[in-house]
């Protein structure tokens, strides 16, 4: 009789307010079954402890606004007493902008030391939270709190909509487009749950197009998994729904392919790493509530309440897969690219990746993993700090984090299986642009079975330091593996060979680092190109232990520069790795074996692109590919092609259609902007498909407003269904304040640099700038003819 009243009372709801009563949803459970009483009350006394504290006098200097929001949420599911919350509130309230003028109004200073908003991705972090506890628990809230709350949630739908997320920043473009869905529907608010659907389709497509952009990362992976999850439960259409699961049975297919069980961790290069030696997360959070990893013997829930309340089950197979599939190989796409990529080799003993270029400031862009669960994962970074562990923060940006910071070098790298090979080479960045120490390090674990430098043994344990030969290896034997590295070529900011080393100064944590020194001295200005570092990588068994270590020593590598290029071949097992680049313009030429670029794959184990298979039937992708099944324009060389920009069979937002009586036609597209103003979009695009009568070159023109040097470029690509005809490029259309028409010409291109095939063409316009408007398109055969008016 409980479950009829439930259903009835849930039936009875108004549905703009609330699509799902708490009653109705299911019991948390860890791992199938109830959370151990232990956890509960640990977690109840952490979070009643926090309330006490801001119910006491301050100062609060530490305390962040999400935390008042997330333990309100952890007490509120556990069912205890949250009349503690009304001083809390009125502190959060106290740390959101409330100025309308104010360009941050509604977002709130992360911490309260904070003078004013500076991490805007506070909202985010906050709503998330604060959007189930007014869902599920509101009744439960003092009338003042409850009125409080619902006032903070309103004024944060305008920060939240101004908070401009581009679709690469993972993490948080799926908490915005959650918090969008959420806000919009518990308020009754249409268009802004609306706009968080719009937001689920242009990550749909982003993903098809990019993968995920955050890497194989351990903490952001979570928030994903997170927040699709919350979608995926709680959304009140059914398209979105679907959508979600479809993104996380991609996500977790690829959680499952990098997953190395006997280190039980997610092995993978990693981008925005925060555990530098171990690459553990948040995302073990749900790795844990979904089986895959122990419960530990006394821990609290604080970390688990959102896999706990996402309530998604990744597919059983993809667990056996992850256990039992050695060896394996993962390639898999994180951007648009062609070095934008990440590979992972994973046998039973080891597992060796790298990714083709870094991320961010937190990046391991070459990992090499033992079968030890308890062991340091070796990993590759360039240093400017002398903090080669990750164990010294310091402040990123204006919102009060303090992070381990490293630079983001220029870096190539290729990987044939078990052997790999990695350029890198200073570059300055916002972070360490000037310093007085830059040196490459291969960190490795220290507790081995055996070590040696050339042939000889190093005690790696103890505090040591060792002199290396450029070319000279380092081996490390472990569990059944054997793991050789050089550096076949470090030179310093002056050119001239570097000094390398095996230094043991981390014993308390097992962990050595082999080291380059490209500079050391006065504080100064890094110019690229000055300095570089080649380091090649091979992991085997040990069983062959002796012939690998005598292969891997003799093995020759050609580092040669020729003019600006800079060229390195080394010979491998089975074939040559090759890197090629020109550092002075950080430009990456080419990454290859024996010649020829690596397959680009979204997620493909052993060349089955099964990540290809997942989105390409989740809406709008599926109807993205049928275009070529609806050519509506005809291009022939008799006569010229006129084509009004807003009749573009698929148009993707963020491009719109907009008004304005003086484009022909009444009507543009554009992704909208303040004229000056900085933005864009990787996925916003129209899509005009055509069918092309006759091979052949065309022209075409393009009527534009274009007002501003910040407002005057599209992005250009034509594709047939034969392949891509025109790769992706730019095209600056110059400045123009009234409608004009313009010679479409992209970067680096000829004026004749469109050559149609016969058949099915698609021609697509993508946002590179908002506030770049198009009216209307012309496409001829003649070389002479303009468009008129």
């Amino acid at each position: 009789m409980k479950n009829l009243f439930s259903t009835i009372a849930c039936l009875l709801l108004p549905i703009p307010i609330v699509l799902m009563c708490a009653s109705c949803r299911p019991e948390l459970r860890l791992q199938g079954k109830p959370i151990p009483q232990h956890a509960v009350e640990l977690s109840v006394k952490r979070a009643q402890d926090f309330f006490k504290r801001l119910n006491e006098k301050g100062p609060w200097e530490t305390l962040s606004v999400r935390g008042i929001f997330s333990n309100a949420l952890l007490l509120a599911e556990l069912d205890q007493d949250l009349s503690a919350l009304d001083r809390p509130f009125e502190i959060a309230e106290q740390m959101q902008d409330l100025d309308p003028q104010s360009p941050s109004f509604g977002n709130f200073r992360w911490y309260w030391f904070n003078e004013k908003v500076g991490d805007k991705n506070a909202v985010e972090f906050s709503m998330e939270a604060a959007g189930l506890l007014y869902r599920y628990h509101r009744d439960k809230l003092s009338p003042a709190a409850r009125e409080r709350l619902d006032r903070m949630m309103r004024n944060s739908i305008k920060g939240i909509q101004s908070h401009g997320v581009r679709e690469s920043y993972t993490n948080i473009f799926t908490m915005k487009t959650w918090n969008l869905i959420c806000l919009g529907e518990i308020f009754g608010l249409p268009e802004i749950a609306q706009e968080g659907y719009d937001h689920l389709d242009r990550f749909v497509v982003h993903t098809a197009e990019n993968g995920f952009c955050e890497y194989l990362s351990p903490t952001y992976y979570g928030v994903d998994i997170g927040c699709l999850g919350f979608i995926a439960a709680y959304a009140g259409r059914e398209r979105g729904r679907r959508q979600a699961r479809e993104l996380l049975d991609m996500l977790w297919t690829d959680v499952a392919a990098n997953w190395f069980e006997p280190a039980r961790r997610m092995g993978g290069a990693h981008s925005r790493d925060y555990d530098y030696l171990y690459g553990r997360g948040y995302c073990d959070h749900h790795l844990t509530v979904a089986g895959w990893l122990p419960l530990p013997e006394k821990f609290h829930i604080e970390g688990m309440l959102y896999p706990l309340l996402s309530d998604y089950k990744p597919d059983s197979q993809l667990r056996k897969m992850a256990i039992t599939r050695f060896p394996r190989l993962v390639q898999q796409t994180w951007g648009e690219y062609w070095y934008q990529t990440a590979t992972n080799y994973l046998t039973e003993r080891f597992a060796l990746a790298t990714a083709g270029a870094t991320y961010w400031t937190m990046d391991k862009p070459l990992v090499a993993l033992f079968a030890d669960p308890d062991m340091v994962g070796g990993y590759y970074l360039m240093d400017a700090r002398r903090d080669p562990y990750g164990a010294t923060k310091i402040p990123e940006g204006t919102g009060g984090h303090n992070k381990a910071l490293h630079m983001i070098p220029f870096l190539s790298t290729i990987q044939d299986r078990d052997e790999a090979l990695l350029l890198a080479a200073p570059a300055p960045d916002k972070y360490m642009s000037e310093s007085d120490y830059i040196a490459s390090h291969l960190v490795l674990p220290a507790d081995v079975e055996q070590c040696f430098v050339g042939e000889k043994r190093v005690d790696s344990m103890g505090q040591f330091s060792a002199d290396v030969k450029i070319g000279e290896p380092v081996f490390l034997l472990h569990r059944g593996a054997i793991l050789g590295a050089k550096f076949v070529s470090a030179t310093t900011t002056d050119g001239v060979p570097a000094r390398i080393e095996l230094v043991g100064d981390n014993p308390k944590k097992k962990a050595m680092r082999f080291t380059a020194v490209h500079y050391t001295g006065p504080v100064k200005a890094i110019e690229p190109g000055k300095a570089i570092a080649a380091l090649r990588v091979r992991m085997g068994d040990a069983k062959d232990a002796d012939v690998f270590r005598k292969q891997f020593t003799s093995a020759q590598a050609l580092v040669e520069t020729k003019g600006d290029v800079l060229r390195i071949r080394a010979k491998g097992a089975r074939s040559e790795l090759g890197i090629e680049a020109v550092l002075s313009k950080q430009q990456r030429i080419d990454a290859t074996l024996d010649g020829k670029r690596p397959t680009k794959f979204l997620l493909a184990i052993d060349g089955d692109d099964i990540g290809r298979r997942i989105v390409d039937k989740i809406p709008p992708v599926a109807e993205y590919r049928k275009t070529f099944d609806a050519a509506q324009i005809t291009i022939t060389p008799d006569r010229p092609c006129e084509i009004e920009a807003e009749a573009a069979l698929r148009i993707l937002k963020p491009m719109v259609v907009d008004s304005d009586p003086k484009a022909l036609g009444g009507k543009f597209l554009w992704m909208s902007g303040e004229p000056g103003g900085k933005g864009g979009s990787s996925i916003g695009r129209a899509v005009w498909p055509m069918s092309v009568e006759k091979a052949g070159t065309y022209y075409l023109w393009a009527r534009v407003l274009t007002p501003t040097p910040s407002d005057d470029s599209f992005l250009v690509r034509i594709d047939s269904e034969g392949g891509e005809v025109v790769p992706q490029a730019d095209w600056h259309t110059g400045v123009h304040e009234e409608w004009t028409w313009v010679r479409v010409t992209p970067q680096g291109m000829a004026e004749d640099w469109l050559k149609f095939p016969a058949g099915g063409a698609r021609l697509e316009f993508r946002v590179r700038e908002d506030g770049a408007k198009v009216d209307k398109l012309f496409i001829t055969s003649l070389p002479a003819e303009q468009p008129k008016g």
